[in-house]
């Protein structure tokens, strides 16, 4: 992944999206920036949770900003509004939303690791990002995962009642099942080379929810 951001954050493209990884680490250069972000609301969820899980959520929030504004061209500081309100409980930990509306976003956290991405709504109807560890056991189950839980959160309807599944049979038939149950979609799904030093010995996918023509 090219960089071309602050030392600690590392951004570039996949396709339309923009992604930026950084690990909770990196925070000790940019933590008061980052918390100078948060709206009134995230800053209460925040202080509120365990160190590791305050740290990603402060860390995630700040990548999906630093991302924004550079997809607006916005300034530094410029605010920016993220909606995150749950479906079910109404609670400020739901899938993280981009008012007006121009941009899709996802976040996700796993391994020491933290990445955001952005998609113009332009370039397709909605975005999801996950990540995993790679253990010595089992890998082609971990990334197939990571594919299944990037196109359920793309679509906003969340792993469910899958949540355990490890067969990448099985997962590769629900993203499969995905663009008919919608009825309007299609999944383009990239993976992260985990070889590559922003994400070393992490899966990584990506998925990109696109409306089929006619």
């Amino acid at each position: 992944m090219s960089g071309y951001g602050a030392p600690v954050i590392r951004c570039g493209r996949t396709g339309e999206a923009r992604l930026a990884v950084a690990t909770p680490a990196d925070l000790d250069g940019i933590r008061r920036d980052a918390a100078r972000d948060l709206s009134d609301e995230e800053r209460e969820r925040w202080r509120g949770l365990p160190d590791l899980a305050a740290d990603e959520l402060l860390l995630g929030r700040h990548l999906l900003r630093t991302l924004v504004r550079r997809e607006r061209g916005l300034p530094a500081r410029e605010p920016v509004v993220v909606l995150a309100r749950c479906g079910t409980c109404g609670g400020p930990h739901g899938r993280p939303e981009l008012p007006p509306g121009d941009l899709h976003a996802s976040i996700a956290h796993a391994g020491g690791l933290v990445i955001a991405a952005v998609l113009p709504s332009s370039a397709g109807c909605g975005v999801g990002v996950d990540v995993e560890p790679l253990g010595p056991t089992d890998p082609a189950a971990t990334r197939a995962w990571t594919r299944y839980e990037a196109a359920l959160k793309a679509d906003g309807t969340g792993v469910g009642a899958n949540r355990g599944e490890t067969s990448p049979a099985a997962l590769a038939a629900l993203v499969d099942a995905l663009p008919r149950q919608v009825d309007v979609t299609d999944v383009d799904l990239t993976e992260l080379d985990p070889a590559e030093p922003d994400v070393t010995g992490h899966a990584v996918a990506l998925a990109v929810l696109r409306a089929i023509a006619g």
